[in-house]
């Protein structure tokens, strides 16, 4: 379905990929895309314009932009967000790499497409979003990102919920200076992230295995099978027992 009429949209989205794993190989366009931003979170190390990458770096790649990235030997696994504006060019501030906010919103999209209720007035909605959080990210020092970052490990970590104090402490922070600073970087509470991210891999677990609502409920942490099944309803829109009736997503491909 993409791309979309843009009538007075701002934004058209090309093709967007969810956690797409390559076996090895490198992605090269020596001319870059002739029209469209491309936006690449690396979930996997890799090699990007011969420079090293981190795990959960992002990208974003301006068009007419020669690029690289990839392992020549090796496995990697990326999510990208394909899209064009019109009559615009993005700030250069955001041409940055940013920390992982960027599979949220391209859950969030899934999530819409596989509805058949994106359309272009939510397209324009959930790039401005993005932009804005990398704004944000932009205008905070990076010092306190990187203390930020590090606590993430121990935020996303399997079983009991970590309390503010002891990830504060990690940070050297404040639970008050710490709260506000990962709401301003991520645009959510530090528990909304785990409880969006732990969802995210229920919802994976649910298409991807065998493993029972229980058994996920037990391997992620839930207090129990049925909050699990209560948040995850509130996220998704329908019990987990549901989401293996449908057939898994399937993103669209990449140029």
């Amino acid at each position: 379905m993409f791309p979309l009429p843009a009538g007075n949209m701002e934004f058209q989205i090309h093709g967007f990929g969810i956690q797409e794993e390559y076996r090895l190989g490198m992605v090269r366009r020596t001319l870059g895309l002739p029209n469209e931003y491309l936006l690449v979170m690396f979930q996997t190390p890799v090699k990007f314009n011969q420079q090293d990458m981190q795990e959960n770096s992002i990208v974003l790649i301006p068009p007419g932009t020669p690029h690289s990235f990839g392992l020549e030997n090796e496995s990697w696994t990326h999510s990208w967000l394909m899209f064009s504006c019109k009559n615009r060019k993005l700030p250069p501030e955001i041409r940055e790499n940013f920390y992982p906010m960027l599979l949220p919103h391209l859950n969030y999209l899934a999530e819409l497409n596989e509805q058949h209720i994106l359309d272009g007035h939510l397209i324009d909605s959930i790039i401005h979003n993005i932009l804005h959080t990398f704004t944000l990210q932009n205008k905070t020092c990076k010092h306190w990102n990187d203390r930020i970052a590090k606590t993430l490990p121990m935020l996303l970590q399997n079983g009991k919920t970590p309390s503010l104090e002891k990830l504060a402490k990690s940070a050297g922070l404040s639970v008050t200076r710490y709260s506000e600073l990962f709401k301003e970087i991520y645009n959510i509470s530090p528990i909304q992230y785990r409880l969006h991210a732990l969802l995210t891999e229920a919802r994976k677990l649910l298409l991807d295995s065998d493993m029972t609502i229980a058994e996920i409920s037990d391997e992620l942490g839930f207090f129990s099978p049925y909050y699990f099944s209560r948040q995850f309803r509130a996220k998704f829109g329908i019990p987990p027992r549901q989401i293996r009736k449908k057939e898994p997503f399937s993103p669209a491909t990449e140029k």
